[in-house]
């Protein structure tokens, strides 16, 4: 997929930078990409209106908003996140856009409390399907073995692959798809495609972003 970008683009730290050039998002040298995208999504929405409420985000309680939420599969790209304000996020919690719009307009704090349930248990079904409540088109399967270098294993959170062992052994599938550049570099699911090796998984769900490229000379 091509994810939203603006149209001029510059992002720096100590140890690497990313442009927009001509439709493209450049990244270059060791980037969190996640900061990446959060910092580059305040600039394409701006930060100073809560997208759910209409508020005026005031800075100390301002915050990002995964319209799909990260617990069923959500990624932090500019298509799936929203300037909002932490009241909201918190409401929010584990349902979906379209689901926080409805509580958000019930009256009665028993029947919310009921149909965040609700949501729950729908959203959860989906994940004993095997699936992740973002958009299937958004997603394709990526064949591991594609992948340019192994990472070494201390370079992964013990305590994070434990947790993520822990959830395939209960749903039988990754919690959230893997976020690939368009020329092979993984910027999310080091950590999924180190369990899928060791357990011979050929392949896993995939979020490959075709207008972002990354120079690897840079970053190796």
């Amino acid at each position: 997929m091509k994810i939203m970008l603006p149209e001029y683009y510059f992002y720096n730290n100590k140890t690497g930078k990313a442009y927009v050039s001509k439709g493209i998002l450049y990244v270059e040298g060791n980037v969190n990409f996640e900061r990446l995208i959060y910092d580059m999504v305040y600039f394409l929405k701006g930060m100073t209106t809560c997208y759910y409420c209409g508020k005026v985000l005031e800075p100390q309680k301002r915050t990002l908003d995964h319209k799909y939420p990260r617990f069923f599969g959500g990624i932090s790209i500019p298509e799936n996140l929203e300037p909002c304000c932490k009241k909201c996020n918190l409401n929010k919690l584990c349902m979906t856009e379209e689901q926080f719009l409805v509580w958000n307009v019930i009256e009665s704090v028993e029947e919310q409390h009921l149909f965040f349930q609700n949501c729950i248990m729908e959203n959860t079904e989906v994940l004993k399907q095997k699936k992740f409540l973002i958009p299937s088109e958004w997603v394709q399967m990526y064949d591991v073995s594609k992948y340019f270098r192994d990472v070494p294993f201390k370079e992964i959170s013990k305590k994070k692959y434990k947790k993520l062992e822990d959830y395939f052994q209960k749903w039988h599938h990754y919690p959230k798809p893997i976020i690939v550049s368009a020329n092979g570099w993984v910027f999310e699911g080091n950590d999924i495609i180190t369990h899928a090796k060791k357990i011979n998984k050929r392949k896993v769900c995939a979020v490959v972003l075709e207008n972002v490229i990354v120079k690897k000379n840079s970053r190796q």
